[in-house]
């Protein structure tokens, strides 16, 4: 793939494209003897009335694409399919020879070109572009960010032998220049609203003039995973970030750093995002709490699951137990998970302190009605009380959407030695949570671990209100259920923000 010394300025020469085949002739003459294809990527141009250019290396003030030895672009012609020319020579540099092999250009066709070059992307009009798993190595350092990177060219039409390509920058560039508070080394740095306002998964058609952008799935975050990135208190590290062309103007944004354990946090106000355009942002960040991940299942809540338990360290650890509504884990015997230990009834599964629909389920001698309440309220809420505000036990219809198989695929599998069900993204396997299959806790003991999996919900079992909804899983078998409150579950926690 293509790299970058920097990524404002960018400048692309293909040249010696041999092309004597009839398989695309269409009506007219094929011309046989193009020698030269120029492409040109037009600037990342800095928004907001600031520098035209920025330098990162001294190169004159340019920023300039690196093609690599595995480079290839693909052309569409103006009827019929794609062709692919790869690299012939000059990897290394901003100026590189793309042989198209036995392929012909014709006089009276047009033609369009875009990168990165996909075999499937057959008619054009749905090329896919996504915008999330972006990493940085390194502090101020954009040579993974060109993954990213959609171009698409003008149309042209092939004259004196020749086709000249101008490429434009589908998506925005985003630098973040933050202030640290604190010492350490950072792993993920965050966009993120209450609502899913950033367009993830985009389509491309390339068949209009000029090309044309869909979105396809909108999320609460965009990220980018960080590595080798350290920083002493007060000092600044700058990380980038490519944008989906989208207008946020005026929404409110929470900026996250974080750090395996540590995350800091500051509100920006949104920008309209144009194609080709840069932007940039200085920001002074907070400690804010501690840190967990999440993924980004594509559902079609936008709900976001964290990838480990509560009490786990990692995604094929434990972690603690609950009983449903108490917030204090355990992960061994240190409590004995029975109705006269449960935290909100008087010893029986009929005297509900908290949390009933039915008088059948409810302590009389706190008065004649119940609640009525049929979700924990958040002091009540283990993920809200262990994790903090932005984290919450799923709901009961949470977990069902998360094993409905219209949007996730499941399955039985080891993580690491591990027994547990792997849910991923319908459309993308390596996108994924685990979930170990930890077992429960009734009285003493621990019950069924390595072969069974439950997990609560926050959602209270109406019909039998001394009972609440959760997840539960075997080898073959994974839906919802409903459990005494007592016993002893795992809890994977939804991101709430």
């Amino acid at each position: 793939m293509k790299q970058l010394e920097r990524l404002f300025f960018v400048s692309i020469a293909v040249l010696g494209l041999a092309a004597c085949s009839s398989e695309m002739d269409v009506a007219g003459d094929a011309i046989g003897d193009v020698k030269r294809v120029s492409m040109n990527v037009a600037d990342f141009e800095w928004a907001d009335g600031e520098q035209t250019r920025t330098t990162a290396v001294n190169n004159g003030g340019s920023i300039s694409f690196r093609w690599s030895a595995k480079d290839t672009v693909g052309i569409f012609p103006d009827k019929g399919d794609q062709v692919s020319f790869p690299i012939e020579e000059g990897a290394g540099t901003g100026t590189a020879v793309f042989n198209g092999g036995g392929w012909a250009l014709k006089s009276q066709s047009t033609y369009v070109a875009y990168y990165p070059y996909s075999f499937v992307n057959r008619t054009g009009e749905a090329i896919p572009m996504t915008y999330e798993g972006q990493t940085q190595v390194g502090n101020d350092n954009l040579d993974n960010l060109t993954k990213r990177d959609y171009i698409v060219s003008n149309l042209s039409t092939p004259e004196s032998g020749e086709v000249n390509f101008q490429f434009k920058h589908m998506g925005a560039l985003a630098r973040f220049v933050l202030t640290v508070p604190e010492a350490g080394s950072f792993v993920k740095f965050i966009l993120s609203s209450e609502s899913p306002i950033f367009p993830v998964e985009q389509t491309l058609n390339v068949r209009t003039n000029p090309a044309t952008i869909t979105n396809k799935r909108m999320s609460k975050v965009i990220d980018v995973c960080l590595s080798g990135i350290s920083a002493s208190a007060g000092s600044t590290i700058i990380v980038y970030m490519l944008l989906p062309s989208t207008d946020l103007t005026g929404k409110s944004i929470t900026a996250t750093l974080a750090s395996s354990t540590r995350r800091y946090e500051t509100v920006i106000s949104g920008k309209k995002y144009e194609s080709g355009k840069a932007y940039s942002h200085s920001l002074n960040i907070a400690y804010a709490g501690s840190f967990h991940d999440f993924v980004d299942l594509g559902l079609p809540s936008g709900t976001l699951w964290a990838t480990c338990n509560i009490g786990a360290e990692n995604p094929m650890d434990y972690g603690d137990y609950f009983a449903w509504g108490e917030t204090t884990g355990y992960n061994s015997g240190q409590k004995s998970f029975s109705w006269s230990t449960y935290t909100l009834c008087n010893g029986s599964s009929s005297k509900m302190k908290k949390y009933s629909t039915s008088t059948s389920y409810w302590d009389s001698s706190l008065g004649t009605s119940p609640d009525g309440k049929t979700e924990l309220d958040p002091e009540d809420d283990a993920a809200y009380v262990n994790w903090g505000r932005e984290w919450r036990m799923p709901s009961h219809a949470q977990q069902q959407e998360l094993v409905n198989s219209s949007y996730t695929t499941t399955t039985w599998t080891t993580l690491n030695g591990v027994y547990g069900r792997k849910i991923s993204r319908k459309s993308d396997s390596s996108v994924y949570i685990f979930l170990p299959a930890a077992g429960y806790r009734n009285v003493g003991s621990l019950y069924t671990a390595g072969s069974y999996g439950d997990y609560w919900s926050r959602s209270l079992y109406t019909s039998y209100s001394y009972n609440a909804y959760n997840l539960y899983f075997n080898s073959g078998y994974i839906d919802w259920y409903y459990n005494n409150r007592y016993y002893g579950f795992s809890v994977r926690p939804v991101y709430a923000k």
